[in-house]
This record gives C-alpha cells, sequence and structure tokens, in this order.
C-alpha cells in the first residue's frame, strides 16, 4: 500500500506503503528511474505511513492522504 506519481518523463516517486508479509509501515521516500531502472532514497515522511487514496497535484505540489493524520505535501519540482 506505497503510493507513487510520475513525476518526470522517466521518473516516479513511491512513498511510504504497508509489507503484506510483516505488517511493517515503512516512512521512506524513493525515486525511480525508468530509463536507467535506477531507485534512489530521496528522503524520509514525517512517520511512517501506507497509502489507499489517489494523490492530489495542485499547483506544483503533490498531496498525499494516508492512514495517519497527516497530509503530505511534496513539491513535485524538489
Amino acid at each position: 500500500m506505497s503510493l507513487s506519481y510520475q513525476i518526470t518523463d522517466n521518473e516516479i516517486i513511491i512513498f511510504g506503503g504497508k509489507s503484506a508479509l510483516t505488517q511493517q509501515i515503512f516512512n521512506g521516500c524513493f525515486v525511480f528511474d525508468v530509463q536507467k531502472m535506477e531507485i534512489k532514497e530521496k528522503g524520509k515522511l514525517v512517520n511512517p505511513c501506507s497509502f489507499m487514496n489517489t494523490p492530489l497535484v495542485f499547483g506544483g505540489h503533490l498531496y498525499a492522504f494516508g492512514n495517519d493524520i497527516y497530509i503530505h505535501k511534496y513539491n513535485i519540482a524538489e
């Protein structure tokens, strides 16, 4: 139950998530480059979170609504 969004022609941001095997909830934020087939960690969430809702993109920002009390806001250009 992680969330992803295409941020450029070649990159997808992936963040949060919950393991189906261990039920562990993750706080990582990653960018996956589809041309290079590489993934790099780019930061951490405020707290570990899984996501089941579609992200909202508005004004150059991505807003993610998780299973916690936070609305996670990302500047897409950064």
